[in-house]
């Protein structure tokens, strides 16, 4: 979220130098926000539509800006250690994709039960995800974008080949 708010500032001619960027939390920031603590905030998924029923509005989005991607991530160690665990993981994750494709409206009445939310919120945040199970390869290419920003901000020390961070049973 940190790069879509450098995105989003550099889009408008901006630096991160010309806001008071506070790191928190997503339930901390919508608190800020909330609270007129703070004028804006990094806010994700239900607290979006919690702020926009407050009466805030949604100022940008990564939609051209920067490419979201949620992974599951281990150690080498435990890669190397423990490759049927990794295997039984990838099972699950199939699994439950499968059922949730199977039983769409379980498992968003799930979603709204756990996010203590209704069901056409919980329908609108199911549209939202874009999940996926695998990566493909314009998701490697747009994490050279990620690893990028994160050498120019002193997130990482090093570059890496997203080729060699993505297991191969990661990949479509």
């Amino acid at each position: 979220m940190h790069q879509l708010l450098v995105a989003a500032l550099a889009r408008e001619g901006m630096s991160i130098d010309d806001v008071q960027f506070i790191q928190m939390d997503i339930p901390k920031a919508f608190a800020a926000l909330e609270s007129g603590r703070a004028d804006v905030a990094l806010l994700a998924a239900n607290t979006v539509i919690k702020a926009q029923e407050s009466g805030g509005r949604i100022i940008a989005t990564a939609e051209g800006l920067a490419v979201p991607k949620l992974a599951v991530a281990a150690s080498e160690t435990f890669i190397k250690n423990h490759p049927d665990r990794l295997e039984a993981l990838l099972q699950a994750h199939d699994k439950a994709a499968a059922w949730i494709a199977a039983n769409h409206d379980k498992a968003v009445a799930m979603g709204a039960e756990e996010q203590g939310v209704d069901i056409p919120t919980a329908e609108k945040l199911f549209a939202w995800s874009h999940f996926t199970q695998r990566f493909n390869q314009a998701d490697l290419e747009s994490m050279n974008d990620d690893l990028a920003f994160m050498l120019e901000n002193g997130m990482m020390r090093a570059r890496v080949d997203p080729r060699d961070i993505v297991l191969p049973c990661a990949m479509e």
